[in-house]
């Protein structure tokens, strides 16, 4: 799941284009059951991105649940993140660790992903 989402999202990146949004609701699954990565409606060509006014945030909410200032305020103050399984192996488990970094530079690029995922594919 994780390396088909990555694939497609290294194959967005090489054409220049940023998706904004990607969350569980913008991914299709096949009938063969791959990930697709869709609904590009914020999406912009990178060199339209870096237009934007740095810090803003774009995309939607990913819990329907509570307000985005709780969903900030429960990341952000309390580094809230949902559990890790235990059964999760370690270098899965740190990957999963760098993608939930609060700062951008320390998160891993898409490529990176890809490449740590397909260790674990069978």
């Amino acid at each position: 799941m994780a390396l088909d989402i990555a694939t497609g999202m290294v194959y967005n990146h090489s054409q220049d284009i940023v998706h904004k949004d990607l969350k569980p609701d913008n991914i299709l699954i096949t009938e063969d059951f791959h990930m697709k990565v869709a609904e590009f409606g914020l999406a912009c060509e990178e060199a339209q991105c870096n237009r934007l006014a740095n810090g803003a945030v774009a995309g939607t909410v990913p819990f329907e649940d509570i307000t985005p200032a709780e969903v900030a305020f429960a990341v952000l103050k309390k580094n809230m993140r949902p559990p890790v399984p235990e059964h999760c192996h370690p270098t899965m488990r740190a990957l999963i660790e760098q993608c939930w970094s609060s700062k951008p530079k320390k998160r891993p690029e898409f490529w990176q992903i890809v490449q740590i995922s397909e260790q674990f594919e069978a």
